[in-house]
């Protein structure tokens, strides 16, 4: 099965535009069409974005339509209850795009749901080997891949296919250039509102900030919407936030436009990414993108996503900690010379990996490779 022409179907329970796995599944949707495939995507859930209308299977029971497609690329970045259904009833080749679990500890004694989304998930994970019925696997990262080998996957049938993102878009637009004279350093966070995306320690280095340098202040601005499913983590995150004195020194943005977002990060000095598990970490690629310097922890794949040249340190554990983390923020965003330097390996970094005529082709390689080509 190697011939273009081929009906191929995305499948994830839910896409909508503007989302990380959502820009993923769209970004491989015109990939194949361009190289003369037919896909479709399949899910529950789906929020179209602007432009001509794709070939969307909405419903309860997608797996009723797997008959109407000779390959299958399946996302999989959580627990989808239909989703063993769609793979099982797939007759062609199967490939499993992993975009990791979240670990379920991250949400326990916040949200039940959320818990038990993870640890089906990665039961989940464990079922698709299990089942020997992958053709092949793509992971966003080979920190992805390191941990389908650990399940005992053979190396040989994983891909690196890093995911589509807006960050190809964002090279050409005007480079990131905060204004001038006497105001707030302003650093930036983009991440859902959850446990693993590190509100909690940007609070505290923004704390330790204030002790460090008193005359200089800092704006933290956290682009994340609420959840209601995890209203106590917020309550959690807003408590923090007042005891450590930090009104009026947070601003919270709530699902910003696409262009909205971009003229956030282009007005910030540093973009700040603090999360404890990643499997690929799609705003900071855009960031960089952008011309924008960034200061990240060493959690999952986002030393691996970064790149040569950025700023990625072990994630902290004490005040210590914090006031050398808030030093380190410190230089990023008001010394040129080094902004320059990291924004300019930021930029190369994009260029050279993450590109979207690179990952389509990296992309549909591994289809082919999945087809028999």
């Amino acid at each position: 099965m190697t011939s273009s022409g081929l009906r191929v179907a995305l499948a994830h329970q839910t896409v909508r535009g503007g989302d990380a796995i959502g820009n993923d599944v769209l970004g491989m949707y015109r990939a194949l069409e361009a190289d003369g495939f037919r896909p479709a995507i399949l899910c529950e859930r789906y929020e179209p974005p602007p432009g001509p209308a794709l070939d969307a299977r909405v419903g309860p029971l997608p797996q009723a339509h797997m008959g109407d497609f000779d390959a299958l690329v399946y996302h999989h970045s959580i627990y989808w209850p239909m989703g063993d259904g769609v793979f099982a009833d797939m007759r062609g080749p199967r490939i499993v795009k992993f975009h990791n679990v979240t670990p379920m500890e991250f949400f326990l004694g916040y949200s039940e749901s959320y818990a038990y989304a993870c640890r089906e998930g990665r039961h989940q994970t464990h079922r698709l080997f299990a089942s020997g019925r992958v053709t092949r696997w793509q992971a966003d990262s080979t920190f992805n891949a390191d941990e389908l080998r650990a399940w005992g996957e053979d190396a040989a049938r994983i891909d690196i296919v890093p995911p589509f993102t807006r960050a190809p878009d964002l090279l050409p637009t005007p480079r990131n250039s905060p204004a001038g004279g006497i105001r707030p350093v302003i650093a930036v966070h983009v991440a859902r509102v959850a446990p693993n995306k590190g509100y909690a320690d940007a609070l505290r280095m923004a704390g330790a900030w204030r002790t460090l340098v008193p005359e200089l202040p800092l704006e933290l601005r956290f682009v994340g919407g609420r959840d209601p499913l995890l209203a106590t983590y917020r309550e959690e995150i807003d408590a923090l936030e007042a005891s450590l004195g930090l009104q009026g020194s947070v601003r919270w943005i709530e699902s910003p436009s696409d262009e909205a977002l971009d003229a956030i990060l282009r007005g910030a000095d540093v973009y700040l990414n603090f999360s404890r598990h990643e499997g690929f970490c799609v705003p900071l690629v855009e960031s960089q993108a952008l011309g924008l310097p960034t200061v990240s922890y060493d959690a999952g794949a986002v030393r691996e996503t970064a790149g040569a040249g950025q700023v990625v340190l072990p994630a902290c554990s004490t005040p210590e900690d914090f006031e050398t983390l808030a030093g380190v923020v410190h230089a990023v965003a008001t010394s040129g010379l080094l902004r320059a330097r990291i924004a300019d390996a930021g930029e190369q970094n994009v260029r050279s990996r993450f590109t979207r005529e690179r990952t389509a082709s990296t992309f549909v390689a591994s289809l082919r490779r999945a087809l028999g080509g």
